[in-house]
């Protein structure tokens, strides 16, 4: 099958969603699919950097346009570039992608298109965008990351049936897939010997960045590290930071993630009830968080934030801690326990990859949407909340 994949977002990126669109790419063209990624360019970044970055294979043909800082200007751009290059190299028997205007403007007529969903449409153009495709014949399936982003566009647009939205939660690559460094107990910084708390992804309000701030200062013989963030975040929280064991690391690419998560005693997700994007929207209701599959293949204990939509995916003393969003005393406490019992950490790790092995790979997210496509009234077998 050819599918033309429309990212929704710019090549390289430090938004999640650049890192979604890379593995799923891949994912589609192992599952024995042709696939061409379209994405805005950045910096002429070249293609092979893109590759490297995101540690995938070149095993899919990548489309980059040319990316401005004037949203409308680089929008009609990347639009025009686009329908040039789909009229150039023909039809599609599949157009899959994130952005509603992208599907709805530049998808071939009686193409089946899938919409994958992180959030229900909240910019003035996606709303447009996405109520066309909703009268457009051709809007095959709609997926979503979370069955609580589910029930939200089941409330919402009445048209829609239960059946027309499948829910595929995020995912991650097997750890023999992972390339890591050969010196990752070097690249830590704090007190030898003790024990590393981590952290990695954005540095947004709502990702609990202040609640690890709050843990660490009562607990000040551990280690705690923050992976993420741009060098203005990073600086403001360096000025502001008076603890001698909290370290930030600012950005780093995808590919090098691994090496930190190795590094990592234990992997922290404190997510807050709001977490907000730029459009003011809260996402935290209906997440599901790329990070929270990396720590699972990565094989450390998980300690996380007890929302909603983290229990479709963790089992509170099965695969990971669930506690409280804002009580730091607790996750002090839980931190205490695991490195206490070491034996419980492991289990909970042990059972978090075997977790992400039978139902969150990549590679099963891609077999179970493209299973999806063939067969629209047989249920894949990827979550329970489908």
């Amino acid at each position: 099958m050819n599918i033309f994949y429309f990212s929704g977002t710019k090549l390289p990126s430090q938004n999640a969603q650049s890192i979604h669109a890379m593995k799923m790419a891949q994912a589609f063209s192992k599952t024995g699919h042709d696939v061409t990624l379209f994405a805005g360019g950045v910096n002429n970044a070249a293609s092979d950097d893109i590759f490297n970055i995101y540690d995938t294979e070149q095993i899919f043909k990548l489309y980059l346009s040319s990316h401005f800082n004037m949203p409308l200007i680089s929008d009609a751009k990347r639009l025009l570039t686009f329908a040039g290059k789909i009229a150039r190299v023909g039809k599609p028997d599949l157009v899959y992608g994130h952005n509603p205007l992208e599907l709805a403007l530049l998808a071939p007529r009686n193409t089946p298109v899938v919409f994958e969903a992180h959030g229900l449409p909240n910019l003035p153009s996606h709303n447009w965008a996405f109520s066309k495709l909703l009268k457009q014949k051709n809007l095959h399936s709609i997926v979503v990351v979370s069955d609580v982003l589910k029930q939200a566009f089941l409330k919402k647009y009445s048209e829609i049936e239960p059946a027309d939205i499948f829910v595929a939660h995020d995912g991650a690559d097997l750890i023999r897939h992972i390339r890591s460094s050969d010196n990752e107990t070097n690249i830590l910084r704090g007190q030898s010997g003790a024990l590393n708390i981590g952290y990695t992804g954005s540095l947004a309000p709502g990702k609990g960045i202040a609640l690890i701030t709050r843990i660490a200062a009562i607990r000040p013989d551990y280690n705690f590290h923050i992976i993420g963030g741009t060098k203005k975040h990073v600086q403001k929280l360096e000025t502001e930071n008076t603890l001698k064991n909290l370290h930030f690391y600012g950005y780093r690419d995808h590919a090098e993630i691994p090496s930190y998560l190795e590094a990592f005693d234990i992997a922290v997700a404190p997510y807050q009830h709001r977490a907000l994007i730029k459009t003011g929207h809260n996402m935290s209701r209906w997440i599901s968080p790329m990070k929270i599959f990396e720590y699972m293949a990565a094989q450390k204990p998980i300690i996380c934030s007890n929302l909603p939509t983290i229990h479709e995916i963790l089992d509170h003393e099965h695969n990971a801690l669930l506690l409280p969003a804002s009580d730091e005393h607790k996750w002090g406490e839980a931190i205490d326990m695991i490195k206490d019992n070491p034996e419980k950490g492991q289990k909970l790790a042990r059972n978090a990859y075997e977790s992400l092995k039978e139902k969150y790979t990549w590679d099963k997210r891609a077999q179970a949407i493209t299973d999806l496509c063939f067969y629209k009234h047989q249920t894949p077998q990827l979550s329970q909340a489908s």
